[in-house]
């Protein structure tokens, strides 16, 4: 029995709580949220991956 998992990490620089740490993915593409802080913010590539901190007052992401 083979079991494929297809699970991605993605390590970085928190720039709210500036830790590294693993920021984990939401429903919305590029945007992710910090581990530690659990502050909300958005991956820019522009030749290495970098995560910028996003400002949306009155949305909720993830909640079931």
């Amino acid at each position: 029995m083979n079991i494929k998992i297809n699970e991605k990490l993605n390590i970085g620089q928190c720039p709210v709580c500036h830790e590294h740490t693993h920021f984990n993915p939401t429903k919305r593409k590029k945007f992710y949220t910090c581990t530690l802080c659990l502050e909300l913010v958005e991956q820019k590539i522009n030749g290495k991956v970098v995560y910028t901190e996003v400002s949306v007052p009155g949305i909720v992401l993830d909640q079931d």
